[in-house]
């Protein structure tokens, strides 16, 4: 480095910009210290270290003061000293993105517009410029920047801020703000963790003619406004402990499926940092990998939602738990996040794991175990002598069901395949059909509660077996009122609501040995993918099907 370039460098970092820097200077000055890669289109990105920045050519000869600014900043930060530094002034920023443009909006010095026309966008970089002459490039089918550099020029500009709300452009598949938080989570931890929301428009050209709904100034004078709702998890600074995770960054197959290193998590009020020893592997799982769960899910998400694991850190307004216990249960109410080494459970839905249970049995657990429950005690209300036939009866759910019935004082019927009718019946069924070779409408009556793990054909036949007034209890799909009151029956369809109350009643059962679980499969945590193809059909054994992180 000549000596006119080092004291431009040496200026640069002591805070006082040249009068001057032409571009050619600054790329030869970042050449000294790393390097600069071109993407076409007067289109360049400037590394340094780990640190990397998107630059478009200027138009003039010299750098001109705002790219001073952000080359003084980038350079700074690049120091193998350097931090980022926290905003010590309050400030909120939002980055309203599709996938191909951004918009940066801010509000500095702590103070909150009161409607929209205080509202002013900030595009001191030439966001729309620069990113509609991308878009129309890529229509084009000409080369544009990797991604990357895209989301790197908006983690430059948004860094300054101590709160930041991400809006992006949702379709039925993705959130283009999602894209972004995970660029932020991996490459950008200390800015990732100061995003205190992520919302979802539809940005779409004729949004609001169609009736959906759509960002504009009001929407976006009211997020400036918005309370701290619920903060994302903190994650660990760069350099800090990494995980291993299975994820999808796309609806699909099982194909879609990867396996990661992601940063060590932190937990938020109300969560527990849970070190996983295993987790459960359910049709469930198998929904939300394809998008089909009718659950809002954001991409990129790690799959799961069943686990057991030693509890490392807890959250705060956490109470029942400390660091160093087992426990079991499921992550959240978005059923994701178990197929990692950490997770970050919401402790509400959480328990101490039974002692008469390994980690892999336990994870085998939590959410089948309360769904038979729930189908019995809270929504058909079942009482002893009554009769009761269960669908699917060798299957994850209705194995627990018979046991739970039996234990009530039920009177058992069930359906299984020919294979497993003598597990069902050791499980305490008292009649057991072979659903394959006969049809259980010509061998059972007057049954007073259904509880239906099928769906389908055999949900429609089982309503005319019922007693008038019974009840069919559904985890796949609902009955029509119109159903109902033609046959004289009702019906009830739910999710499974799993509390750490409901998990402390069956931690009873199995340490009192009134419950066994059926564990088939276990796989290692990088075989996710192979788990997911035996959900879809491919050969395995009968029981639950668990992820080991010690397979």
């Amino acid at each position: 480095m000549n000596k006119h370039l080092e004291s431009v460098y040496q200026n640069l970092l002591g805070g006082r910009l040249p009068h001057n820097l032409s571009w050619s200077e600054a790329v030869q000055l970042v050449e000294h210290l790393g390097e600069v890669q071109s993407h076409g289109n007067d289109e360049f990105v400037f590394r340094v270290g780990h640190q990397r920045v998107f630059f478009k050519r200027p138009h003039t000869h010299d750098l001109g003061s705002q790219k001073l600014s952000r080359l003084r900043k980038f350079l700074k930060e690049a120091r193998p000293s350097s931090q980022v530094e926290e905003p010590t002034q309050p400030s909120r920023i939002i980055v309203v993105i599709d996938h191909h443009t951004a918009h940066v909006y801010r509000d500095f010095g702590g103070s909150r517009p009161a409607d929209e026309h205080k509202v002013q966008p900030y595009d001191p970089f030439h966001f729309h410029h620069h990113l509609t002459h991308r878009k129309e490039a890529h229509y084009r089918g000409e080369r544009v920047p990797e991604e990357d550099s895209f989301y790197e020029e908006i983690a430059e500009d948004i860094a300054p801020a101590n709160e930041i709300v991400l809006i992006g452009h949702a379709t039925a598949k993705s959130n283009a703000a999602d894209f972004l938080k995970e660029y932020l989570r991996t490459h950008h931890p200390d800015i990732s963790r100061r995003v205190i929301a992520t919302e979802s428009a539809d940005l779409s050209v004729g949004a609001s003619e169609r009736g959906r709904e759509f960002f504009g100034p009001r929407q976006l004078a009211a997020l400036v406004n918005l309370p701290v709702l619920n903060p994302p998890p903190k994650v660990k600074r760069a350099g800090g402990e990494q995980m291993k995770a299975a994820r999808v960054l796309q609806f699909g197959p099982p194909s879609v499926i990867t396996n990661d290193e992601l940063p060590r998590p932190e937990p938020a009020a109300g969560q527990l940092l849970v070190h996983v020893k295993a987790a459960g592997v359910g049709p469930w799982d198998a929904l939300i990998r394809e998008g089909k769960s009718g659950v809002h899910e954001s991409l990129p998400l790690i799959l799961g939602s069943e686990l057991s694991g030693i509890v490392k850190e807890i959250g705060a307004e956490v109470s029942g738990f400390r660091p160093g216990d087992e426990v079991y249960g499921a992550t959240n109410e978005q059923f994701t996040g178990a197929y990692a080494e950490y997770a970050l459970p919401s402790a509400k839905m959480m328990a101490q794991k039974p002692k008469t249970l390994s980690f892999v049995e336990a994870a085998s657990a939590p959410i089948v175990t309360v769904t038979a429950w729930q189908m019995l005690f809270d929504y058909a209300h079942v009482k002893a002598g009554q009769t009761v036939l269960i669908h699917g009866a060798a299957g994850n759910v209705g194995a627990y069901a018979v046991q739970l019935a039996k234990q009530a004082g039920l009177h058992v019927a069930a359906t299984a395949a020919s294979t497993d009718l003598d597990y069902v019946r050791a499980l305490g069924a008292e009649r057991v059909v072979d659903y394959k070779e006969e049809r259980f409408e010509d061998l059972v009556s007057a049954i007073d509660v259904v509880l239906d793990t099928v769906g389908g054909d055999t949900q429609q036949r089982s309503l005319r077996i019922l007693k008038p007034g019974g009840i069919l209890v559904s985890v796949v799909s609902p009955v029509s009122e119109t159903i109902q009151k033609r046959y004289g029956v009702r019906a009830a369809y739910f999710y499974v609501d799993v509390t750490t109350a409901r998990l402390n009643k069956i931690t009873e059962l199995f340490d009192s040995g009134k419950l066994v679980t059926d564990v088939g499969t276990v796989l290692r945590l990088e075989e996710a993918r192979v788990a997911h193809e035996m959900l879809d059909g491919a050969p395995h054994k009968r029981g639950k099907i668990v992820l080991s992180m010690a397979a």
